[in-house]
């Protein structure tokens, strides 16, 4: 779209991209739609996940790698509502939330279910980078065994992550490169 100004000339539409629908590297928390023979072809929620935290980017990973994509589509409004633990709406973020989670805290929680997705769907040397920062003394198999969604991943013949990055997200791995850089040096220096 464009529009004429004073002058005849073509200008942009100043409204076209704040409307138009674009392809997001990674979604908001659950708030999405998908068909529902996608949803359970593409292996729906990992249940070894805890609570709630990260599953996002486990499935926004393998939604691209598998042969989905995430739009988004900005014009669209998503309501969500925390509930606090008596089961009354609450429009105030506090902590308070309506379970407990089993790692003692949120950031436990969200940081192990980070690891589960990292040794599940992150080969390396991203993976090995991940887990050499020692997030929470966390290393791979800490969270759980994995292989099913491994098996997943090569019946669906998703691609790498490594493909991700360079396909979906290359700002990211543009960011990531120096680190692995660095790592992938100090690794060949310590052997």
């Amino acid at each position: 779209g464009g529009g004429a100004d004073a002058a005849a000339t073509t200008t942009e539409d100043p409204w076209a991209t704040r409307i138009t629908p674009r392809y997001a590297p990674a979604m908001p928390g659950g708030l999405y739609a998908i068909r529902r023979d996608w949803w359970h072809e593409v292996g729906e929620y990992d249940v070894d996940m805890d609570t709630w935290g990260a599953e996002n980017i486990e499935m926004s990973v393998r939604q691209w790698t598998c042969g989905g994509k995430i739009g988004m589509i900005p014009c669209s409004r998503v309501g969500h509502i925390f509930r606090t633990a008596a089961g009354r709406s609450t429009y105030k973020y506090k902590g308070d939330f309506p379970f407990d989670f089993p790692n003692s805290s949120h950031a436990a929680t969200v940081w192990r279910n980070c690891a589960r997705f990292v040794d599940a769907w992150v080969e390396s040397p991203y993976r090995d980078y991940w887990f050499s920062q020692r997030v929470h003394g966390l290393a791979p198999g800490c969270c759980g065994d994995v292989a099913e969604r491994r098996a997943l991943k090569q019946r669906l013949q998703c691609k790498s992550f490594a493909w991700y990055l360079d396909q979906v997200y290359p700002e990211l791995r543009d960011e990531l490169a120096p680190r692995i850089q660095a790592y992938e040096q100090s690794r060949h220096r310590a052997a």
